[in-house]
């Protein structure tokens, strides 16, 4: 195993040799962010969150997937619609982003704003509580 310094020093390198692609990504964030509110959205962490989760389960497909009881099978899904827990009034309502995967931060933004305001004017539909990865 190797020492705590000789850890240290590869993560230090690690992060020097990254630091230009912060600031680029930070430019990215930015304009994503302009462009989210042309388009009726607020670029959040939340819709970060989505898109990493969504990259996260299409890289590691078994946390995507289901275990059909009958045949005792896993059942992995091809698909990534990423359920959200908002909370309401009258309680938790779980509403579903689908094709996570396919969408950029910019739609993840409105489609997130969307919801918000369905589930405030309590218009959220059953069709959009369903069918979660």
């Amino acid at each position: 195993m190797p020492s705590r310094s000789a850890l240290s020093r590869n993560s230090l390198t690690v992060l020097r040799l990254r630091a230009p692609d912060r600031s680029a990504a930070r430019r990215a964030l930015v304009a994503s962010y302009a462009s989210a509110a042309k388009a009726g959205g607020t670029l959040t962490v939340t819709a970060l969150l989505v898109k990493l989760v969504a990259a996260a389960l299409r890289e590691f497909p078994r946390f995507n997937a289901s275990l059909d009881a009958a045949t005792e099978e896993l059942v992995l899904k091809r698909y990534y619609h990423i359920g959200l827990a908002v909370e309401t009034e009258r309680g938790l309502a779980v509403s579903v982003i689908r094709d996570a995967d396919q969408k950029d931060i910019v739609q993840l933004a409105v489609d997130l704003r969307g919801i918000a305001d369905r589930v405030k004017a309590e218009a959220l539909t059953i069709d959009e509580m369903r069918g979660a990865s």
